[in-house]
């Protein structure tokens, strides 16, 4: 008898050993390379799908920055996180090298559309093409306030958004608020907040100011929602998410009514993580858990819709 050779009985029994002690996700996805090619621009990227029948599928859009394809923030990969939590679901996934990251060339006469819009919108079409359906933008603080203007753009590929943590309000809104708090954390008087606030708005070029004066995200959203009744919506939102607030998540709530699904995490941060106060930059140095009351909340949004 070959001893290298094991009867059927020992390996079923080696088999429930071994199943009661490796984590299921370890068999739960494959990742492959996928390029987003957008006329010159050439995003590489990863697809990751589960294991077994893909029941939809996400494009992830970055925050603010040059951001790589996980959206690394400190010692959180935030869409690698999600990526993965999604494929034990059925859900695949691509993720990509934002423009600004791959290009690292000055962004002078860029808009956001051309840092973010335009690149979701190819991928989109891209994964389509590529026999994809159910398709969603997921977008993440500045793509969450990008995704109505992506996903009006793709209506010809997408089923619907799912916006984290993202800000309703202009982007150099946003800014004030967020260099308000940091200030008054670090105990500022407010004229040394206000230079803050407006070093930061000059660094920004005149082609991002323009754009952001003339982009309305929610009546954007609104528009678009009324235009395609069957377009799906999202909006996922922390109380302890310093970046965007209660105040933009109200604004989504106004805007999309009860054409949106809404999940509030009262101790959720930017990254969905439960915190237990408000946040701070220095938390972002910390890794933490996506909050998985979050997650199944939008896994059962992206999920509920997946019939052909």
């Amino acid at each position: 008898m070959n001893p290298c050779r094991l009867n059927r009985g020992l390996l079923f029994t080696l088999f429930l050993f071994l199943s009661t002690i490796l984590p299921s996700s370890a068999v739960a996805f494959t990742e492959r390379g996928f390029e987003v090619v957008n006329g010159e621009h050439r995003l590489p990227g990863t697809l990751c799908l589960p294991d077994g029948d893909v029941r939809a599928v996400v494009v992830f859009v970055h925050g603010s920055g040059p951001q790589d394809r996980d959206e690394t923030l400190g010692a959180n990969r935030f869409f690698l996180s999600l990526a993965h939590a999604f494929a034990a679901e059925g859900i695949a996934s691509l993720r990509y090298d934002k423009r600004t990251f791959v290009e690292r060339r000055a962004a002078e006469g860029f808009t956001y559309r051309d840092e973010s819009v335009d690149d979701a919108i190819c991928a989109a079409r891209l994964l389509h093409e590529a026999g994809y359906r159910h398709i969603y933008i997921v977008g993440h603080s500045l793509g969450g306030h990008l995704a109505p203007l992506i996903v009006d753009g793709a209506r010809e590929w997408v089923e619907g958004a799912v916006i984290l943590s993202g800000n309703a309000f202009t982007l150099t809104e946003c800014i004030r608020t967020q260099v308000r708090y940091l200030g008054k954390q670090q105990g500022l008087n407010e004229a040394l907040i206000q230079s803050g606030i407006d070093r930061m708005l000059a660094s920004l070029p005149e082609s991002y100011l323009a754009f952001d004066r003339d982009y309305n995200a929610t009546k954007t959203a609104a528009r678009v929602a009324t235009d395609n009744p069957h377009t799906r919506w999202m909006v996922v939102q922390g109380g302890h998410d310093y970046q965007v607030t209660f105040a933009d998540y109200s604004q989504w709530t106004m805007a999309l009514g009860k054409r949106a699904t809404y999940f509030f995490g009262p101790t959720l941060d930017h990254l969905l993580r439960s915190l237990p106060a408000m946040a701070t930059p220095e938390d972002y140095l910390r890794e933490g858990e996506t909050s998985p009351e979050a997650l199944a909340a939008i896994t059962a949004f992206i999920l509920s819709d997946t019939t052909e």
